[in-house]
C-alpha cells in the first residue's frame, strides 16, 4: 500500500514541525510539504498532489477558507481537513461551505488526525462518515 501523501498548512512553524514529526512516525504517511500561509498551500497542493491537506483556518496572506475553496475547485482535489484553535459553529459551517472534508481542533489533532487518515484508506464514503462523526462530536 502506498503511503498517504500529506500537506500541512499553518502559519505556526512550531505546529508544522510537531505535526510533521507526529504524522511521520506512521509508515503509512508521507508528509510531502509544509506551507506557512494559504497561498503557498494552494501552490504546493497543485505542485505536490497530496492526498490530504491539513489546513489552518486563520493565516496571513490567504486564510484557510479561501485556500480550501481554491484547492477543492481544482481537478482531482485532495481531502482538506481544517485544523484550528477556533472551534465555533460559524467556523465549522464556513469550513463546510468552503468544501472542507473535516474540522479538527488543534488540541485534538493527535486524537483525530489518524482517524481521518484511516478513513481515507477505507474510501471516500467512509471518510465522509468519519468526518460527520468528528463534526458531531465537536
Amino acid at each position: 500500500m502506498k503511503p498517504v501523501k500529506v500537506l500541512l498548512v499553518d502559519d505556526a512553524a512550531e505546529f508544522l514541525a510537531s505535526a510533521s514529526d507526529f504524522l511521520s512516525r506512521d509508515p503509512r504517511v508521507e508528509v510531502v510539504g509544509q506551507a506557512l500561509h494559504g497561498r503557498e498551500g494552494v501552490r504546493l497542493a497543485e505542485a505536490l498532489s497530496p492526498d490530504i491537506v491539513f489546513m489552518d483556518l486563520i493565516m496571513p496572506v490567504m486564510n484557510g477558507l479561501d485556500a480550501t475553496r481554491r484547492i477543492r475547485s481544482g481537478p482531482n482535489p485532495p481531502r482538506v481537513i481544517i485544523v484550528t484553535m477556533h472551534d465555533e459553529p460559524g467556523y465549522r459551517r464556513s469550513a463546510e461551505i468552503a468544501g472542507a472534508d473535516g474540522f479538527i481542533c488543534k488540541p485534538d489533532f493527535a486524537e483525530h488526525a489518524f482517524a481521518m487518515i484511516d478513513a481515507y484508506f477505507a474510501g471516500a464514503e467512509s471518510l465522509g462518515e468519519k468526518v460527520r462523526q468528528v463534526l458531531d462530536a465537536g
